[in-house]
Order: C-alpha cells, then structure tokens, then sequence
C-alpha cells in the first residue's frame, strides 16, 4: 500500500475540529491538543500554488490566527 495512501487513512481517521486546504496542504487546528491536530499536513502541493515563501506566509497567518505556530508533520 503507497505511503501516501496510508497517512490519508491516518489523517482521515482522527480529524481535526478545525481544517482547511491550502494549496494541496492540509491545515489542522484543534486548540492544542495533540501535535498531530495542530499540524499542516504537507501531503501534496498543488501546480497552482505560490512560490514557496508565499505559501509557507499563508501557512503562518493561518496558525497566527488561531494562537498556534506552525507545525509540519514529516513523515
């Protein structure tokens, strides 16, 4: 089974209360919590996407907003 097919079943199978797309990134926030919840989930990064500063700012804005840094799960 892909590697990738396997974390979508990890990360499908204990949501956050909080997500959003960003560009094929998965954004998680569940008020601090869990690491894991309150993490970006890099699985894919879409063509459309912006230059990879813009994106990491959009990222960061996006945690700022809800008093959570950033977080990136790597796997």
């Amino acid at each position: 089974m892909p590697i990738l097919h396997l974390e979508t079943l990890a990360a499908n199978a204990w949501p956050a209360a909080e997500s959003a797309e960003c560009h094929g990134w998965r954004l998680r926030a569940t008020g601090g919590v869990t690491g894991r919840a309150n993490s970006v989930w890099p699985n894919r990064r879409s063509a459309t996407a912006p230059p990879l500063d813009a994106h990491l700012e959009l990222v960061e804005t996006w945690y700022r907003r809800r008093g959570l840094p950033a977080v990136f799960q790597v796997t």
